[in-house]
C-alpha cells in the first residue's frame, strides 16, 4: 500500500465511524478518469455542509496547481476543503466533521 493509500485507509475508517454514529454525512470518493470537472479525493456532505478532503503522502506534499483550483472555487462557494497527511491531521479533520455533524 502506497504512503497516501494509507492516510486514506486511516481516514475512510474515521468517516465510517463518524457515519455510524450520526448517520447525517455522505461519503463518495470520486474517480473522474479523465473525464468531467476533477474534485480531491473525498465529496462529503456532513449535515448539509459540503466538504472536499484531500489525502497527501505527508505535509511536504502540496495540492497540484488543479486541486488548488477545485479548493478555491469551494471555498468560495461556502464549502470546506481540508487536507490529511498524518494522524494529527487525520484527527483535526474528523474533528472538524464531526463538529458540523453536531450542529443543529
Amino acid at each position: 500500500m502506497t504512503p497516501e493509500g494509507k492516510i486514506k485507509k486511516k481516514f475512510s475508517a474515521g468517516l465510517k465511524e463518524l457515519q455510524e454514529r450520526y448517520g447525517k454525512l455522505i461519503i463518495r470518493m470520486p474517480v473522474s478518469r479523465g473525464m468531467g470537472k476533477p474534485l480531491l479525493d473525498y465529496l462529503l456532505c456532513a449535515n448539509g455542509h459540503f466538504v472536499l478532503v484531500e489525502a497527501k503522502r505527508n505535509a511536504e506534499h502540496k495540492l497540484t496547481p488543479q486541486q488548488r483550483v477545485t479548493k478555491s472555487e469551494f471555498e468560495g462557494a461556502g464549502g470546506y476543503v481540508w487536507i490529511v497527511y498524518d494522524d494529527r491531521s487525520i484527527q483535526q479533520v474528523l474533528g472538524m466533521i464531526e463538529s458540523l455533524l453536531c450542529q443543529q
